[in-house]
């Protein structure tokens, strides 16, 4: 147990106008260091292919990066960040424990990579020998991620106001199709990505309001989703399409105009891709509980193959993660995401589909930090409970898997 507190007595003494001592001392332990590269590290040669390969996808002209990657002056002028982020694990944007499970989207830099990008920086940033892999390398940003479309839908034009906090926006729109459709794949693009936070998609028979099933999803961070081989979403003649909004304020005035992409078989595919959704909605976070945890289980009453996982939680969400529990009693981590990210809401695509056969359940365990050391933390003072607002909290998570 310490018995020095150098640092309080320090701040103490400064704000209270006293001289400061000691004003400096020794740290126990052993000095951290990088790995070290006896040929060095250069641009050209180390941290461009990198780059190239991990982050010019995001980081180009019209992406969602802030900066293009786009040439050897950019990336060194940009490096201290770069940096930073890396080694704060802020980017690339992947929240999942790198020793739990595979992911086929994963977009992380490996151990080696990372460290070769911080001690490159540590360096000095050395550019090396050659032509820069990364000028003249021009990756658009499609406008659909997955391919044209065969149908598009455009939502209504959405005016956002400068400021406030709004409610969902729900927008129910006539099935555009006059016979049953099988969907192979579907992509939200959203039209105005400083306003609009995420929207969900269902379908209901025509003039109920119930929400038979689930279509697509979109937040911060989303591609689209591309069906596994064999399977689709069926969308039955007659059935309405309900869109969920959700609007947060940019500061001025703002018009949304997004668009659903759907690509369609006519005929019936062998399986249906299915979503389901695990909510605990009867949770009371206590003002300033830097860790209170919640779980939620989900029973597996068929046999069935889970494809995608995806955990939903506001700003003080800090841990979830997923377990599945055999009949045999035997128990496999599925996904584990130990510092969980409001800003970017992806969903796990798992590398190797995996079989979960009836009697299995499903254990959703989280975390969320409503203390003064959560730097996102709106108001650590409040008691918190569930609600649609960002300053609010949810227990929200959602499973993409087929019957067998």
């Amino acid at each position: 147990m310490a018995t020095k507190h150098y640092l309080r007595d320090a701040l103490n003494n400064l704000l209270g106008g006293n001289e400061i001592k000691p004003t400096e001392t020794e740290a126990p332990g052993c000095k951290i260091t990088f790995p070290k590269y006896p040929k060095g590290l250069t641009y050209t040669r180390d941290i461009a292919p990198i780059l190239a390969q991990k982050c010019t996808s995001c980081h180009t002209k019209g992406g969602l990066g802030p900066f293009a990657m786009s040439s050897y002056r950019k990336v060194a002028g940009w490096s201290d960040m770069i940096s930073e982020v890396i080694m704060t694990r802020q980017m690339p944007p992947w929240q999942a424990d790198p020793e739990v499970g595979e992911f086929s989207n994963d977009c992380s830099l490996t151990a080696e990579e990372a460290n070769k990008v911080v001690s490159w920086v540590a360096d000095g940033s050395p550019k090396g020998d050659g032509p820069d892999p990364l000028e003249g390398l021009e990756r658009q940003v499609p406008e659909w991620f997955l391919g044209k479309p065969d149908k598009i839908i455009t939502l209504p034009a959405q005016k956002v106001r400068a400021e406030g906090v709004f409610d969902y926006r729900y927008v129910t729109m006539d099935n555009p199709f006059d016979r049953d459709v099988w969907l192979k794949a579907t992509e939200i693009r959203p039209g105005n990505t400083r306003v609009l936070h995420h929207v969900i998609v269902t379908s209901h028979p025509a003039g109920t309001r119930r929400s038979s099933q689930w279509v697509t999803g979109y937040a911060p961070g989303t591609e689209g989703q591309r069906y596994p081989e064999g399977s689709s979403v069926f969308l039955k003649k007659g059935h309405q399409l309900r869109f969920q909004l959700h609007y947060t304020a940019s500061g001025k005035p703002e018009v949304d105009e997004t668009e659903l992409g759907l690509h369609i078989s006519d005929e019936p595919t062998a399986k249906i891709f299915r979503t389901a959704v695990i909510a605990q909605r009867r949770f009371q976070i206590p003002a300033g509980a830097q860790e209170y945890k919640q779980q939620k289980t989900l029973p597996i009453r068929r046999n069935v193959t889970l494809y995608a996982i995806n955990p939903h939680m506001h700003f003080r969400g800090k841990f979830m993660e997923f377990e599945a529990e055999f009949p045999d009693g035997k128990r496999e981590m599925l996904l584990s995401v130990p510092n969980y990210n409001f800003n970017w809401q992806r969903t796990y695509v798992l590398k190797e589909p995996r079989k979960l056969p009836a009697g299995t359940q499903v254990h959703v365990r989280n975390a969320w930090d409503n203390s003064p050391y959560n730097p996102h933390n709106p108001d650590p003072t409040k008691t918190i409970r569930w609600g649609e607002q960002s300053f609010e909290e949810m227990f929200f998570a959602t499973l993409g898997y087929i019957i067998d």
